[in-house]
């Protein structure tokens, strides 16, 4: 019986590491928090926020941001002639 909690408790530590890594935390830490903690830290790393997600996100809205627009757009143009304008309004 002990065994199987000791085989139980050292998956929960490698889970926990791996976990963590995966998120983007360190692993021995999280794998020493498993050693000692068993399954509550597994539970506490599988609640982790994903540092690599995060990071990946605000690359991205940092490219989206830095993005110069093209153009205006034609409607943003002046006529080269405000007579033509005139013309047309008659």
């Amino acid at each position: 019986m002990l065994f199987v909690v000791v085989i139980g408790w050292l998956a929960s530590a490698l889970f926990c590491a791996i976990l963590a890594n995966e998120k983007g935390y360190l692993p021995v830490a999280w794998f020493l928090g498993g050693l000692f903690f068993g399954f509550f830290a597994l539970i506490a790393a599988a609640g982790l926020p994903d540092k690599k997600l995060r990071k990946y996100i605000r690359q991205i809205e940092g490219e989206k941001n830095s993005k110069e627009p093209q153009s205006d757009g034609d409607w943003a143009k002046k006529p080269a002639s405000w007579d033509n304008v005139s013309k047309l309004d008659k």
